[in-house]
């Protein structure tokens, strides 16, 4: 019962894994942003940087740029070449390089900066020459010096010691070292083995009893370590008991490879022409080789690696690769599928990959790079799934990778770097080709039948049946029969649709319409054709049929570019076309003659719509004469293409440059208006060709060449990138698609049909890590005006700039492969934005002329599939302000401006109260001079009424002259007064 649930969960995976893969290819050659074509190794890092060694360094990128990183001449590492052989990651943002010389030395990736091992201690001066690395799970690093007699111990602290041996126990060199789960390190000496504890200074010693003792492999259970080596040596070391145990196999040849598989059973890889499976539980041995496996080559073989613990693989030399089965016990000989550029010469390397949804992929020394087609059981070269020109890619490779997204990356003979990007099993094609013409198929129209029958017509006039699980049932001709070679249509199918009556409608693009109606046979109609007549007042008055509807009512709509609507009235088994020629008087012609698409919402209201116009009638009338339309100018001048009606009674409107507009009308009648394109910044599309909701309520739309997928709830679209390994540069049809029978969506385009299930495409929420890549101060890297700040941006948080330094660019990068010139990025810096701004495939921030204060700059990313994640990065800014701006100048600015305002107060106060003083001082002049003058004047009354007394008195002959000397002495004083 056990075996038969394993054999059908392998089964299961095996259907998973087993589609065949396809995909874009993008290369990257010597041009501005590569200049290095050949690669030698390919790697990411735990952020996702892809990581390149190339002959000339190292070589970051990070989706839009490619930093070169290389050691200069005059550095004192004085290497004698700077092709990196090997490189490896260590748990301390450090990349450890073994050169082509063998030149050993570490690329720091915060400082961006190459080192030395040991650049001081006691053991700087001893000029150790090494000559390999091995980097442990615990992070630790140890170095292997040219001798191998002992090694170096780099911590993550950068602190180094040396691991000597006891010269008695003459362990000679160091052949390997492991490190086990509880942190010991294991040394494999060509005497014996040594253990180091995790924080021993002194290693325990092995087997050390005179006899060699090698071992080659390492293989660590639950509870036990076992080690492999020569001659079919077998050890286990119990963890628990610290203690070595007898495990004594029937194996002669050198044990080389060891490895668990399911935990109860162990693979045991010689140097010789056999393997073994050991079960663990049981004991029991079973070996595989020429004599007990039919068709095992009888050569040396090369282990290349185990899928899901039931293949393995491995190639014989000039004998092609070998899967044997696990289960099944069988070998095969993989017959390889590979272009002619395989027979190309050159050393191929040997390797095995497998990407993260399990497509196993090998190269081998005779056959070039191939993924393993599980459903022909067959190895297929790279370039059978490449949807590209073949011409421009080799299948011969000097590396290849797996990203973490499931990105091959790869550097082949023909140089430069390659990256494939392939497409999931969410989206399906339809096989429309019937004798392998390969011709196009430009589908127009799609139709699900009453029996779940898929109704496909393209433009070569023919009409493909499909039953409900997609088996091709035949070719519909236009006398209603099933062949292939039976009359076509005479024009391109716009349109087609089956009635409550069971017959099918089928409109075209220049021949008119047809009405099959079902026989007795299956697939067998009877068909009338209708077409225009200019003679017939009630016959169609157009052959160019767009789209055709039915009412909740049961009423046939026909709409016609040219000739507006067409309502069809069915009266004693004849049919009339109703349009403005004969009843519909009121049908505004002018602007809507070129009718597109019909629809009806859950109040019975009819929408249509005419190129840039969207118009609505009801059929509440008793005449047809009396019909009226109602023009919503709303969203006219918009191109629209589709129309839909939503589960909540909105429209979706597909325009060819406003993308996705939601209409809705209020209680008033009143059309409200959503413009989606213009209030979601991220939306990634302008024009819309066709939409369908599914039963989620999401609405997805088809735009030239992608599928997007609207979540009103969310706001949120999210686009499909791998989309593009399928379709290439074909591009979707006008308002071609359908819902089928089980919930799918099947949309039509240039060259065949698409579907999908909606509910099985769960939306990709990879969260790339937001890279800052490059900080520039006034058009200068941070680090080369700031020294204090670290050398590699990514690693800013807090940035401090001078008054002069206002001016910065910000470059940034979201690690997301897919597609990322379509990545939206927002950013804000608090204290100037209030609003976030948005780019798109561009990665650069710029401010200038800042002033003096603190802020934060926010950016944030969607990822490949443009939806919004949480990868948000912080910096924050600080900007000094200039010497005469700082508090201490404004402080004496303030002590200044106050001397010179009591200065100034005292200077009008002292001029005020000179003025005030002047003022008084006339004032008293005037008063004294008024004074006098008075006084004066009161003198002067009467001295003048005594002068004239005294000349009478001096006229006076008998007076004494005596007595008029004295009189004239007064009028002397009087007159002169």
């Amino acid at each position: 019962m056990k075996r038969n649930l394993l054999a059908f969960f392998f089964c299961w995976i095996g259907v998973l894994c087993g589609a065949q893969p396809s995909g874009t290819l993008t290369h990257f050659a010597n041009d501005l942003k590569l200049r290095q074509s050949r690669i030698l190794d390919i790697q990411q890092d735990k952020k996702g940087f892809i990581w390149l060694s190339t002959f000339n360094g190292l070589i970051r990128y990070d989706g839009s740029t490619f930093q070169k990183f290389r050691v200069k001449q005059n550095s004192s590492l004085n290497l004698i070449s700077n092709r990196v052989f090997k490189f490896k990651f260590d748990n301390s943002d450090r990349i450890w390089i073994q050169s082509e010389k063998n030149d050993i030395y570490y690329f720091d990736t915060r400082e961006l900066s190459f080192h030395y091992p040991i650049e001081e201690g006691t053991l700087k001066n001893a000029n150790i020459a090494f000559v390999d690395f091995k980097v442990m799970p615990s992070g630790r690093v140890w170095l292997f010096p040219e001798e191998k007699n002992y090694a170096i111990a780099f911590e993550k602290n950068k602190k180094v010691r040396k691991i000597a041996f006891d010269p008695a126990k003459r362990c000679g060199k160091i052949s390997d070292i492991y490190e086990d789960k509880q942190g010991a390190t294991w040394f494999f000496t060509e005497a014996g083995t040594c253990r180091l504890d995790k924080s021993g200074k002194d290693p325990q010693y092995f087997f050390f009893n005179g006899k060699p003792c090698v071992y080659n492999s390492f293989l660590e259970t639950k509870e036990d370590i076992i080690f492999g080596g020569n001659n079919g040596e077998l050890a286990r070391y119990n963890k628990k008991a610290s203690t070595f145990f007898d495990f004594l196999l029937d194996i002669k040849e050198d044990i080389i490879y060891t490895e668990l598989v399911a935990n109860t059973k162990m693979l045991i890889i010689t140097a010789g022409q056999v393997f073994y499976f050991y079960d663990l539980k049981t004991g029991k041995l079973d070996a595989y080789n020429g004599k007990t496996l039919a068709g095992f080559p009888n050569k040396k073989i090369n282990y290349l690696g185990s899928t899901r613990s039931r293949q393995f693989w491995f190639e014989a030399q000039g004998e092609g690769v070998f899967q044997f089965d696990l289960l099944s016990k069988k070998i095969k000989r993989m017959p390889v599928d590979y272009s002619d550029s395989a027979t190309a010469g050159g050393q191929r390397k040997s390797f095995m990959i497998t990407s993260p949804n399990g497509t196993v992929w090998i190269q081998s020394g005779n056959a070039p790079f191939s993924y393993w087609d599980e459903k022909n059981n067959k190895l297929s070269s790279v370039i059978r799934c490449i949807n590209e020109s073949k011409e421009s890619v080799s299948d011969l490779m000097h590396t290849a990778m797996f990203d973490r997204l499931g990105n091959l990356w790869f550097c082949s003979f023909k140089q430069g770097l390659d990256l494939v990007t392939f497409s999931n099993s969410n989206f399906s094609t339809l096989n429309l080709d019937s004798s392998n013409d390969h011709h196009k198929h430009n589908v127009r129209s799609l139709m699900k039948d009453n029996s779940g029958n898929f109704w496909v017509a393209s433009r070569k006039e023919k009409i493909a049946l499909f039953d409900s699980q997609k088996k091709k049932i035949g070719f519909l001709a236009s006398d209603g029969t099933l062949s292939s070679s039976g009359p076509s249509w005479g024009a391109d199918i716009y349109s087609m649709l089956q009635d409550n009556k069971g017959r099918i409608w089928v409109g075209t693009r220049g021949n008119g319409l047809f009405c099959l109606s079902p026989t007795d046979q299956s697939f067998k109609y009877k068909v009338v054709h209708y077409k225009y007549n200019e003679n017939d007042s009630y016959g169609l008055n157009s052959d160019d049929i767009f789209k055709i509807f039915q009412g909740s009512n049961g009423q046939i709509y026909i709409a016609t570019w040219g000739g507006g609507v067409n309502i069809i009235r069915e009266s004693n088994g004849k049919i009339q076309f109703i349009n403005f020629k004969n009843e519909l008087r009121n049908y505004p012609i002018k602007t809507a003659d070129k009718v597109r698409s019909i629809v009806e919402n859950k109040d019975h209201k009819i929408f249509f719509i005419s190129s840039y116009k969207l118009f609505s009638f009801s059929e509440d009338a008793k005449s047809t004469n009396k019909i009226k339309f109602n023009e919503y100018s709303q969203v006219s001048g918009n191109d629209i293409l589709d129309i839909l009606i939503t589960h909540d009674n909105q429209m979706a409107l597909a325009t060819n440059g406003m993308g996705l507009i939601m209409a809705d009308l209020d209680k008033k009648g009143q059309l409200k208006v959503k413009s989606i394109w213009n209030e979601m910044v991220s939306f990634p599309v302008e024009g819309v060709v066709a939409i369908q909701e599914d039963k989620a309520g999401k609405i997805w739309l088809m735009s030239d060449n992608q599928i997007v997928r609207f979540d009103p709830k969310n706001n949120s679209a999210e686009t499909f990138p791998e989309l593009k390994s399928i379709i290439g540069t074909e591009i979707f049809s006008e308002a071609t698609k359908c819902e089928l029978l089980n919930g799918e969506i099947a949309v039509g385009y240039s060259n065949g049909v698409i579907y999908f299930k909606p509910e099985n495409i769960k939306p990709f929420h990879f969260k790339p890590y937001l890279a800052i890549s490059g900080f520039l101060v006034n058009n200068k890297e941070l680090h080369e005006i700031n020294p204090e700040t670290p050398k590699n941006p990514d690693l800013l948080q807090e940035v401090t700039l001078e008054h002069n330094q206002n001016f910065f660019r910000v470059q940034i990068s979201a690690l997301d492969y897919l597609k990322s010139e379509n990545i939206v990025y927002r950013y804000k810096l608090e204290g100037i934005d209030k609003q976030w701004n948005y780019i798109k495939g561009g990665q650069s921030i710029n401010y200038t002329n800042l002033g003096r204060g603190s802020y934060t700059l926010l950016v944030s990313s969607t990822n490949g599939h443009n939806l919004w994640m949480n990868n948000e990065r912080r910096i924050k800014i600080t900007i000094r302000p200039s010497i005469w701006g700082t508090n201490f100048a404004y402080f004496c600015y303030l002590i200044v401006a106050g001397g010179l305002f009591f200065l100034t107060r005292r200077a009008i106060i002292t001029i005020l109260k000179l003025r005030n003083d002047v003022k008084l001082e006339k004032q008293m002049s005037e008063l004294k001079l008024k004074f006098f003058t008075d006084i004066s004047h009161e003198i002067r009354t009467p001295l003048t009424m005594i002068a004239a007394p005294l000349e009478v008195m001096l006229a006076d002959d008998d007076l004494k002259d005596a007595a008029k000397g004295q009189l004239r002495i007064i009028e002397k004083g009087a007159i002169n007064y």
